[in-house]
């Protein structure tokens, strides 16, 4: 029974596919061209949003290693301070 469903399906959808006209098939082809031409724009967009993510991670790492820097710098200025009072 389901090996003559399958069959039947098989068939009918065979001839579905063989009724199309020659327009339908160029107006399919034509859709395939433009849904791949949209998913490459589209990967594009995404690099281009991953390089600008990855500059603006960039920047916020050299930001924050920077106040670390200026952070041991006042934190040693004030252990000599603290070094010369206590020697005072």
């Amino acid at each position: 029974m389901r090996k003559t469903l399958t069959i039947t399906a098989a068939a009918a959808l065979a001839l579905v596919l063989a009724a199309c006209t020659q327009a339908e098939q160029n107006e399919a082809e034509a859709n395939v061209d433009e849904a791949a031409a949209e998913a490459g724009e589209a990967a594009s967009d995404v690099a281009d949003a991953a390089g600008e993510a990855a500059s603006d991670v960039a920047a916020m790492a050299e930001g924050a290693a920077e106040e670390v820097g200026e952070a041991m710098e006042n934190a040693g200025d004030e252990m000599s301070a603290a070094a010369d009072d206590a020697s005072n």
